[in-house]
Formats: C-alpha cells, sequence, structure tokens
C-alpha cells in the first residue's frame, strides 16, 4: 500500500469531513442559550444575601443582637448584619475553619451573619425601633436593577451572538447571523464577448428564439406595433456541455452589450 492508499484511508477515502447538520445546529444554539440562562441565574445568585421574615429581625432587634442596618428605600429591602457570636458562628463552620477562628481571635475583627428582609412597616416606625437600640439606619442605592438586565439580557444574547458565529462558520457559511440569507456568489463582467450566432452549432430552435430577442434589442418599435413586449429573460435548460454558456454569450455579443456571469 502506497502513501497516497494510506492517505484516502486515513482521511475516509479522500471525503471531505461531513459538516454538522441543520438540525444539531438548531438543537446546539437551543442548548447553549438555555445554558447562558442558566449561568445567567447562577451568576444573579451569588453574593446575595438569605432573606427572612421580618419578624425574625424584630426578635433579633429585641434581643439586641443587631450590629447594623442598611435600608434600600427604592426597593423596600433592609440588609442586616448581627453582632458576632464566637459560639454561634462556629457551630456552622467545619472543625479547621473553627480553629482558625481561635487562632486569630482578637487580633481581627469578625463580623455577623448577615441576612435581608423585606421592610413591612413606615420607615418612621423602623426608624424608632433603631433609635431605641442606639443604631442608625445607613441608606443605600440599588444598583443592582441595570446589573439584573445586563445578565438576564445583555449577557445572554452577546454570548448567543458569538455561539451563533461560531456554529455558522463551521457550517461554512457566510461567517455569522447577519450573513443568513447572503450569497457568497462572485459576479464577472465581461465587455465583449467577440461570440456571435455564426460561432454556435446547432440549437437552431433556441437560437431562432434568441436571435428574436436581440432583433427586439435593436428595433424595439417593429414589435411594439403589434402588441409584443420584451420577454424578462430566458431560460436556457440542459446538461453541462450542451453550449447554453456560448448562447447567452453570443447574445451578449449580437446586442453589443457587456456580458454578466455569476459563479
Amino acid at each position: 500500500m502506497d502513501n497516497r492508499q494510506m492517505n484516502q484511508n486515513n482521511n475516509g477515502g479522500g471525503r471531505p469531513p461531513r459538516k454538522p447538520g441543520v438540525g444539531f445546529i438548531i438543537m446546539s444554539m437551543l442548548g447553549s442559550f438555555f445554558l447562558v440562562l442558566l449561568l445567567s441565574g447562577m451568576l444573579m445568585g451569588l453574593g446575595k444575601e438569605d432573606e427572612v421574615e421580618y419578624s425574625k429581625f424584630l426578635q433579633d432587634l429585641k434581643e439586641d443582637k443587631v450590629e447594623s442596618v442598611l435600608v434600600n428605600y427604592e426597593q423596600s429591602i433592609i440588609s442586616v448584619t448581627l453582632k458576632y457570636d464566637e459560639e454561634t458562628q462556629k457551630e456552622k463552620v467545619d472543625p479547621f475553619t473553627a480553629a482558625i477562628m481561635d487562632r486569630y481571635k482578637g487580633r481581627v475583627k469578625m463580623k455577623g451573619e448577615t441576612y435581608t428582609t423585606r421592610m413591612m412597616e413606615e420607615i418612621t416606625v423602623l426608624t424608632s425601633r433603631l433609635e431605641e437600640k442606639n443604631i442608625t439606619a445607613q441608606r443605600v442605592v440599588s444598583d443592582s436593577k441595570l446589573m439584573d438586565i445586563f445578565l438576564t439580557i445583555i449577557l445572554p444574547l452577546i454570548l448567543v451572538w458569538l455561539l451563533m458565529g461560531f456554529m455558522f462558520r463551521k457550517m461554512g457559511g457566510s461567517g455569522g447571523p447577519m450573513g443568513v440569507g447572503k450569497s457568497n456568489a462572485k459576479v464577472y463582467v465581461q465587455q465583449e464577448t467577440g461570440v456571435t450566432f455564426k460561432d454556435v452549432a446547432g440549437q437552431d430552435e433556441a437560437k431562432e428564439s434568441l436571435v428574436e430577442v436581440v432583433d427586439f434589442l435593436h428595433d424595439p418599435g417593429k414589435y411594439t406595433k403589434i402588441g409584443a413586449k420584451l420577454p424578462k429573460g430566458a431560460l436556457l435548460v440542459g446538461p453541462p456541455g450542451t453550449g447554453k454558456t456560448l448562447l447567452a454569450k453570443a447574445v451578449a455579443g449580437e446586442a453589443k452589450v457587456p456580458f454578466f456571469s455569476l459563479t
């Protein structure tokens, strides 16, 4: 077996690799879209504090467990930080983390548990409750709306756009979603063909019809007087090598107009 035969066997007999089908592309795009939505939802959930009932906040406030309070007036959300309770925190962590907490005890200021809750009463009432405990409510401005829009709408669209472009390149298409419906055909213009009907042998019936078209172009008045109209075009049908291109060049040559071809 020579090298050529070995290469053909390795390449599947010299055949080009199969391109992914349309069904595979559509399923891949849908799967990628849902994956992006899942990832964006996970990103939105990162860094968000646990939300509890308002009654728990009131109970913690009553028991002097609250360290600080942040109030988001636009969304009526209260972010609560509890005072650090060493015993409670150790119960929630693994032994290794608990050992580290003991080692750095007194050197680092530990932060207590945090959570959020919905404000269920007037701000004046809440402020009065906090003042009784010598706690000042700090106001915060929400910037999460823009982030939510980016994560739920803009980011998925960008990623899906990139995935679609990748899929179209795999299909050997026009290189991206905006190329759908566009043709990669090239137009060639030949100002003079140098071909006439005398150069076309046979095809007498087709040549006779095309002669009338050329005559119409040269002397349209002769045909319009009898109500004839110039045809929009002529369709030449036949297997390869039967002279279709030569006839088209002959029409352009007889009409003395440029010849356009598309490949």
